[in-house]
Formats: structure tokens, sequence, C-alpha cells
């Protein structure tokens, strides 16, 4: 019985001994698997100069932020002044009125109220300063504006205001000669009628130049 155990022990390691060359032809024939690389994120790509808010708006850096200057220095250049040569008044005061505004609104102010001038001896205020600063900025405005026989109406005016009353009263008369023709004008705007040559634009804009006279004499309409 002991030999019959040899014996399939002997058989078996024979067999094994067959096997072990065709296990080891397939373990060379097997390619060995590579090792499976985690793919890595790209590195984002930075913009270039020249193509700055061409790229990705998300890496370039936005500012939305105003430097205001203050209050008192807040003037916008306008380019030149309207001219006046003499004629056409109502036009030029109008398109002045705009242009002073929008520089800064202190301009016009300066001009309708006026200011007080300290005398010599006298410190001003630092208000007082500011408003003075802007009476001389508008002055220089008027004198820059009005054609050499006005410029000869307004040289010794000492304010802003004193040089624009003055041209009015030489265009427009007095504040009595004003308030007159203010009358004479709503006068004839409150019996406005329409002409029988004339369509609907044409009534339109003729009352509309009667209550613009009205207005630039210093009247409501």
């Amino acid at each position: 019985m002991r030999s019959g155990r040899l014996g399939r022990r002997r058989r078996r390691s024979k067999r094994r001994r067959s096997l072990a060359p065709e296990l080891s032809l397939i373990q060379v024939m097997t390619p060995t698997p590579t090792p499976r690389e985690e793919p890595h994120a790209s590195p984002t790509r930075a913009a270039h100069p020249s193509q700055k808010g061409k790229g990705d708006y998300r890496i370039v850096s936005h500012d939305y932020t105003f430097q205001i200057p203050s209050e008192h220095n807040a003037s916008i250049h306008m380019g030149k002044p309207p001219f006046f040569d003499g004629t056409g008044y109502n036009q030029w005061k109008t398109k002045m009125f705009g242009y002073l505004n929008a520089i800064h609104k202190d301009l016009w102010k300066v001009v309708e109220v006026g200011c007080e001038i300290p005398d010599e001896d006298e410190t001003p205020t630092p208000v007082q300063s500011y408003v003075m600063q802007r009476n001389f900025q508008a002055l220089n405005i008027l004198h820059t504006s009005v054609c050499p026989e006005e410029f000869d109406k307004i040289e010794d005016a000492p304010t802003a205001k004193d040089a624009w009353d003055t041209l009015q009263v030489n265009h427009q008369g007095s504040r009595k000669v004003r308030e007159s023709r203010i009358k004479t004008l709503e006068d004839e705007l409150s019996l406005f009628s329409m002409k029988k040559d004339e369509n609907v634009k044409e009534m339109y804009n003729r009352m509309k130049k009667i209550a613009n006279q009205i207005k630039s004499l210093g009247g409501d309409k």
C-alpha cells in the first residue's frame, strides 16, 4: 500500500514538471499591465498681456471704483463757451445758462445770486474764498465769450452777476421794461389762435416762440 502511494506521488510530480514549461511560456507571452495614470488637471494658462480682456474673464481683475474729486473742485471742462456777437441775446443767454451749469452748478448760482467781495484788510472765510474763486471763474467765462463791443460794457464789472445784469439791461431793458414786455407777450399768448394759412406744427412753433420769449425775460411761462 505504501508503494502505491509513492507511485501516485511520482506521477503527480512528473505531471507538474511537464506543465511548468507551458506555464512559463504563457507568463512570457502575457503582457504586463501598465499602471494606469490618473489624469492631472492642466494648469490654467495665464493670459498674455496683449490678450488681456480676451481670455477667461475670471482671471482678470476688474476695478469699477471711481476717483471722485471733492465737491468744491469737481468742475468739468466743456470746451469754448457760446459766443455772443451782440445779436441773438436770448439764444446766447439760454446757451450760457446751460454751459455754466454743465461745468459746475455753483457757477450759475454765483451769476444769479452774486457774491460779496471782502475788504482787502479782511481775512475771508473758507466759504468766502470758495465763492470768490467761482465768481472769478464765471466772470472770466463771460469776458471770453463776448465780442469787443460787448466786452467794453462789462469790463469794469466786479462780479459775474454785475456783468450778467449789465448785458441783460442793454439787450432786454431794465426790470420795468422787461415786465412791460412780459405783459404784452402774455396778452398775445392769451389771445393766441391758429391762422388760416398755417398747419398744426407751424402754430405750435409760433406759440412756443412766444413762451420762450416770456421765459427769457424772466416770466413764468
